[in-house]
């Protein structure tokens, strides 16, 4: 019989149901394991623990708002992905709780993703949907921590002219309805980034002395998060460079792109390719060798984001791995990562 818990994740004020919790003879307390399935609709859906759950629910509790807000719609990505009850491990939980405020969506990928949801609730094209009968999921799906970041999103989405029957409204009241707009509808199909995709884009610069840092730390980092690496240079069917390269950006889940550059000075195509994938939606991991860091050598334009700095292949291999599971999650080729990677 499933029975009601707080959410492990959000806690009190959060409910959540929690089915197959085995008994501790000891305490006589129920206790939930790898095989017990949470559905939590602050938490988007349906998930489980690993098999360390007590530890895991630890980690968990000690997140950050920002943090919980970040892994939960990680969540909600891995269900829209095709894992309907993602598996959260104390590896995980514990690399949102490295990550910082800067790592949050901006409000324009935000309010896209509203739409998603807004899309995904109506029934038939130009039903209205009660939007505060399920805000709870509807936080989820935005990386939203309160309930007038919501209305701000509709505000947004309003303004762009992707919804209508819109009426801004406050907390206290209710309901808040919106219709997804012909505009609304033809923005969904013109951005929805490739969600299926196992390919992940990496740009770098190709000079020797990088050899080993794709080699040993990059390339199978990607595999060991389980997706696979595309670098244009390796592409023995390439013809038109700059077409293939805008091609299998298009084609891949998201973008490594590592910043390191040497004496010679900015590599202007990673900057580039960094700032299309954005454009197109898709998740950009930054890496850049320390001692370009130090040196303060990054370019204004991406210093303000996150970088795994790196000192080793085999510290950067480590770092970038748990860095795609905590901005992408878990891709579907993961259980073959302990291959030999020159195989491929």
């Amino acid at each position: 019989m499933p029975r009601d818990i707080p959410c492990p994740i959000w806690g009190k004020g959060n409910p959540a149901t929690v089915q197959g919790e085995e008994i501790n003879f000891t305490s006589r307390s129920r206790v939930v394991t790898r095989d017990s399935l949470i559905y939590s609709p602050r938490a988007g859906g349906a998930y489980r623990l690993d098999e360390f759950a007590g530890t895991v629910s630890q980690r968990l509790q000690s997140l950050s708002t920002g943090a919980k807000a970040r892994l939960t719609t990680w969540l909600v990505d891995q269900r829209r992905h095709g894992t309907s009850e993602p598996v959260i491990t104390w590896e995980l939980a514990h690399s949102f709780g490295l990550s910082s405020d800067r790592d949050s969506l901006p409000v324009a990928r935000r309010g896209e993703r509203l739409l998603h949801f807004l899309e995904k609730e109506t029934k038939s094209a130009g039903e209205t949907v009660v939007v505060s009968d399920r805000y709870g999921e509807a936080l989820a799906w935005t990386e939203s921590t309160e309930l007038n970041e919501i209305f701000f999103l509709l505000k947004y989405l309003s303004s762009r002219g992707f919804i209508e029957d819109y009426t801004h409204m406050t907390m206290s009241e209710s309901p808040c309805l919106a219709t997804v707009t012909v505009e609304g509808y033809g923005f969904i199909q013109e951005n929805t980034a490739n969600p299926d995709s196992t390919q992940a884009f990496v740009a770098m610069w190709f000079a020797e002395e990088m050899v080993e840092a794709y080699e040993k730390g990059i390339e199978p980092a990607i595999w060991d998060a389980g997706f696979k690496p595309m670098r244009i240079d390796m592409k023995l069917d390439a013809e038109k460079v700059d077409d293939e390269i805008f091609a299998e950006i298009r084609r891949s889940r998201f973008l490594v792109a590592d910043m390191t550059h040497g004496k010679r000075g900015v590599r202007g195509a990673v900057y580039f390719e960094a700032g299309f994938a954005q454009g197109l939606g898709l998740p950009v991991i930054y890496t850049c060798r320390e001692d370009e860091e130090m040196e303060k050598n990054l370019a204004f334009d991406t210093r303000q984001f996150f970088h795994v700095f790196w000192d080793t292949p085999g510290e950067l291999r480590k770092q970038l791995a748990i860095r795609i599971l905590a901005r992408v999650g878990e891709g579907p080729l993961r259980r073959e990562s302990d291959k030999d990677h020159s195989q491929r």
